[in-house]
């Protein structure tokens, strides 16, 4: 068995009676009794404080553990990843921790001591009924303070949005990245966001943008195709043909059979002016100043690579812009020669009898040869070259249940990946794990593998590569899973080792490191 830590103090899970999550810490310094902050400890025995987590201190040999009860209740950090926020979600959830912190002062307790992190953070429905964890030390020498905690879990949190949109996230992030903190003022904030988000009405994307790949903008206005074979005004059934009205256009002179007449098809573009390059290269350099004025705020090994890639991206951007954009819809098609047969008065009679629309009319040589049909618009010939070429300039995001499958035959092979076997009524199916976290679930979207089979929860196990070895871990599931026929503990980390068993409702995964 696992567990993780949080401020140099150790968090496992245990089921005893109820769910239950523990705090505490290894020998050889285990919590001391004296280092509880009492009065703390007696108000959260002696009140049932709402959305705090209900909390029960042991002591067993001079040694404290925390026991924090979370039945039916699951961790933010999978129940944002079932289902995406909104923005106005985002605004509610940080109101409501916010909110949490300051009326609990009214219990004199200490808002540096509870626990901001989406993995001690739990919600029974929705998240506005959510719980925070509480740990009653009078020191935590490895904790944060309040505002970069909450500076930080913001930023995590904003990574589970669907669709940014608004400011909303920039004066956040300009208040947090501020040193005049107060979660008063950030409450206030808070508050004037979430009505403005509220007030916004839902937009719908346009049907049709230049940016999407592989459709086409119909212009109503004008024709796709020109073409000398203009259309006839349509035969009245009147036997007085004298009455419709003549156009000059409709004559034409006859030509001798056989006679090859080129015919351009061309589709109409869709006009794109290029940008500045002095707008996109300042917008750039903006960019780019603002990722490492973050870089410099936060000092790290992990958002120093995650500033050198997004300074890439920007880089990407401004050629895509400058170099791909203006060129990406100027599509002509090939000139194609048919044959123009002559029109004879046979065939005229013929057309006349029957009501023959120019749409309907089939020549002799048609007849023929199916590959000289009349010209119609065509869909547009997709290049699958330059296709996968202009890929490298999108910022597309594929599907989580989609990541299975390999995108390019040169990265098989260059690492053994661990899998999973399972057998199906005696077909063996074997399923890579590719990525650090690995989910398995019947919801389509948020999970790496859909297992829907009867019994399995939205999100039911997640495997984990921790880049030295690998975990799995039940995600609070309904019906629960084991692991080599053993109940598995809610959140709880099992090591994994070749030959190892999960098994999720009736369905059984055989775990190979590869």
């Amino acid at each position: 068995m696992m567990s993780e830590t949080i401020y140099g103090l150790k968090c496992d899970f245990e089921q005893q009676q109820g769910h239950f999550m523990t705090i505490f810490r290894d020998a050889p310094t285990p919590i001391q009794s004296n280092e509880l902050a009492k009065i703390q400890v007696n108000m959260l025995n002696a009140n049932s404080i709402e959305h705090v987590l209900p909390i029960e201190v042991q002591e067993i040999d001079f040694n404290v553990t925390f026991y924090y009860d979370i039945s039916s209740k699951k961790m933010l950090s999978h129940h944002v990843r079932e289902s995406s926020l909104t923005m106005a979600e985002l605004y509610d959830l940080l109101y409501e921790i916010g909110s949490v912190i300051k009326s609990s002062k009214e219990y004199m307790l200490n808002e540096q001591q509870f626990v901001l992190h989406e993995d001690f953070i739990f919600v029974k429905n929705d998240i506005k009924q959510l719980y925070l964890a509480y740990i009653p030390l009078k020191v935590m020498d490895q904790k944060p303070d309040l505002h970069q905690e909450f500076r930080e879990l913001f930023f995590r949190l904003v990574g589970y949005v669907k669709e940014l949109s608004g400011d909303g996230v920039q004066q956040l992030t300009s208040y947090f990245n501020g040193s005049n903190f107060q979660l008063e003022d950030l409450l206030r904030k808070l508050e004037s966001l979430r009505k403005n988000a509220s007030r916004q009405p839902v937009t719908s994307p346009s049907v049709l943008t230049p940016a999407e790949p592989g459709r086409k903008r119909i212009d109503y206005a004008k024709p796709t195709v020109k073409s000398t074979n203009e259309q006839q005004p349509n035969i009245q059934s009147d036997p007085a043909p004298k009455s419709a009205p003549k156009t000059k256009n409709t004559v034409k002179k006859k030509e001798p059979i056989n006679q090859v007449e080129e015919e351009e098809v061309t589709e109409e573009p869709i006009e794109r002016k290029a940008p500045s390059p002095i707008i996109v290269g300042c917008l750039a350099l903006l960019g780019v100043a603002i990722i490492w004025r973050l870089y410099m705020s936060f000092p790290s090994e992990g958002i120093f690579y995650i500033c050198i890639g997004s300074s890439i991206a920007i880089v990407a951007a401004c050629y895509y812009f400058l170099m791909v954009y203006p060129k990406a819809t100027k599509k002509v098609k090939k000139q194609k020669k048919v044959e123009k047969p002559k029109k004879s008065k046979m065939n005229k009679q013929f057309k006349k009898e029957n009501k023959v629309t120019p749409e309907q009319e089939i020549n002799s040589r048609q007849v023929d040869n199916v590959d000289n049909a009349p010209v119609k618009p065509r869909q547009p010939e997709v290049n699958s070259a330059n296709y996968f070429q202009n890929l490298n300039h999108e910022t597309t995001l594929l599907s989580q249940q989609d990541s299975t499958v390999a995108l390019d035959d040169s990265l098989q092979g260059a690492e053994a990946l661990a899998y999973l076997d399972v057998d199906r009524n005696g077909n063996v199916e074997t399923i890579p794990i590719n990525s650090e976290s690995f989910i398995i679930g019947r919801q389509k979207d948020g999970v790496n593998y859909v297992e829907d089979s009867v019994g399995i929860s939205r999100s039911h196990v997640e495997i984990i590569n921790n880049g030295t070895s690998f975990i799995v871990k039940d995600l609070g599931s309904k019906n629960g899973s084991k692991f080599n026929e053993e109940s598995m503990v809610a959140y709880k980390t099992y090591p994994l080792k070749d030959g190892d068993q999960i098994r999720i409702a009736k369905i059984t995964y055989t775990f190979y490191k590869g």
